[in-house]
């Protein structure tokens, strides 16, 4: 745990650790670490930051996939709707059928009548002539309903029919049911008048071999013989089609008529569907092509600004330099001057105190000391001696008021230097602000910052180290040439 506290804990940077290695270390090698620990900072920041936009992006990939799969399954549903089982359920339960009955099970139930139907009206003997036969299939009704084959249902004929008959077909012989019509026709009654080509017999037909005989088939003598008006007119009323196979055939053309209407809507809105599609999604694809263009324009825009605002500051920066430079010259020039003065007053009035008398005794220094190595008592070397300290001591006064006013001088030359730097950091901390302002990257704020604050602070380290080297070599010289005269 105290590894991991150590590892996440950053100093801060105006903080520098209370040791004695620390200050022993000289000042580059400080400015090393301060640079090093900024320079770390600095990376933790953008690792920060790089890390927030990937979540970003990941977030954004991910609801870009939620919606492609949502638009995938809407594309579906409209292009293929009828692969969804509600789909057919609702069509299924939209149609208008009659009872909403399924026609395989009508069929069944139709047979069901007619075998029950057989079962009350036994067939009549079958010595009986055909006529009656013929009579009593006309009058039951056919089956109508679902019919495998299409519209013709075919019924099987009997195989032992013999003869021909030329007024109505021949027994087991039905007429097909009326083809679909539009529901504003209505069916055609078909009257039987002559048997279709197929059952047509030239000759007289002989019964297959081994097929066993009907005892209603007509003899040759009923078929020769003419039949009455009274019959064909029952033959007639027995070919019609029955009222309720009419009007089940009726009701299912139109369910089928409706069918197909709703089929075709149905493919109608498909199509519409699918071209509105088409068309969102070419609207989707130039959305995004003028969202792209936008971006990149943006880009573009914040690229040429931001590059015409580093060469402002640059330009800004060129002309501060050569203004602190034009200063700093003019500062030098002037100190020079000041120091060549001092040195001349200061060379003017050693050789005047060093060839002027001491306390109005008329002699030099020069003059003291030979008289001091002449004199043999000592009476007049205490007097002379005296005189020489007293001369000593009023130098070294005038030595300290000098040492005094220099030091004044370099004061104030420090505290101007010092409101210099004040003034320099200010402007610093102004631009940083404008830059804060007007830069939309914040990487080349922090860059153009760290740049700006490194210049200035080298800026006022060699004034300020220019200033202190001026003063030392002043303070340097003035000393040597104070020890030349008290060596003199």
């Amino acid at each position: 745990m105290a590894e991991s506290a150590d590892s996440d804990y950053h100093r801060r940077l105006d903080r520098s650790p209370e040791k004695e290695e620390f200050t022993r270390l000289p000042v580059p090698d400080k400015q090393l670490i301060s640079q090093l620990r900024s320079a770390t900072e600095h990376i933790r920041v953008k690792l920060d930051n790089l890390r927030d936009e990937n979540e970003d992006i990941e977030r954004d990939a991910t609801r870009e996939a939620a919606l492609r799969k949502a638009l995938e399954e809407r594309m579906d549903q409209l292009v293929d709707m009828y692969g969804d089982p509600a789909v057919t359920q609702e069509l299924r339960d939209r149609l208008p059928r009659a009872k909403k009955d399924d026609p395989v099970m009508s069929w069944k139930k139709q047979m069901n009548e007619m075998s029950e139907q057989d079962d009350l009206h036994p067939e009549p003997h079958r010595n009986s002539s055909g006529e009656k036969d013929f009579s009593r299939k006309s009058h039951s009704p056919p089956i109508s309903g679902y019919n495998p084959h299409g519209g013709y249902t075919h019924y099987p004929q009997q195989s032992a029919i013999s003869g021909h008959y030329p007024n109505f077909p021949p027994s087991g012989y039905y007429p097909p049911p009326p083809p679909l019509y539009p529901m504003a026709t209505p069916p055609v009654v078909y009257m039987v008048s002559q048997p279709p080509p197929s059952t047509a017999v030239s000759g007289a037909h002989t019964p297959a071999p081994g097929a066993p005989s009907m005892d209603h088939a007509p003899s040759t003598s009923q078929t020769n013989q003419p039949t009455t008006e009274s019959e064909s007119d029952n033959r007639r009323e027995a070919a019609p089609l029955p009222k309720k196979d009419a009007c089940v055939q009726r009701e299912q053309n139109r369910q089928i008529a409706l069918l197909l209407a709703e089929l075709d809507a149905a493919r109608d809105l498909n199509k519409k569907l699918q071209q509105h599609l088409v068309s969102t999604q070419q609207e989707l694809e130039s959305l995004k092509i003028s969202q792209k263009t936008r971006e990149a324009a943006i880009e573009v825009d914040s690229t040429r600004k931001a590059s015409a605002l580093v060469e402002e500051i640059y330009k800004a920066q060129k002309q501060r330099e050569e203004a602190i430079m034009c200063r700093l010259k003019l500062a030098n020039e002037e100190r020079d001057e000041a120091v060549l003065k001092l040195r001349n007053l200061e060379i003017g009035k050693n050789q005047d105190d060093t060839d002027g008398p001491v306390n109005g005794s008329g002699l030099n220094m020069k003059d003291l000391l030979a008289k001091l190595g002449s004199l043999d008592s000592s009476a007049p070397v205490n007097e002379h001696g005296g005189q020489l300290i007293d001369a000593i001591n009023n130098r070294k006064q005038h030595h300290g008021q000098m040492v005094t006013e220099e030091m004044k001088v370099i004061l104030e030359e420090r505290d101007n230097a010092v409101a210099k730097c004040n003034k320099l950091e200010a402007d610093v901390i102004s631009l940083t602000r404008q830059l804060r302002g007007r830069t939309p990257d914040k990487q080349q704020q922090t860059a153009l910052q760290e740049n700006i604050s490194n210049i200035d602070s080298e800026k006022v380290i060699k004034s300020s180290r220019r200033l202190r080297f001026g003063g030392v070599c002043a303070r340097s010289r003035r000393r040597t040439s104070r020890d030349r005269t008290i060596d003199q």
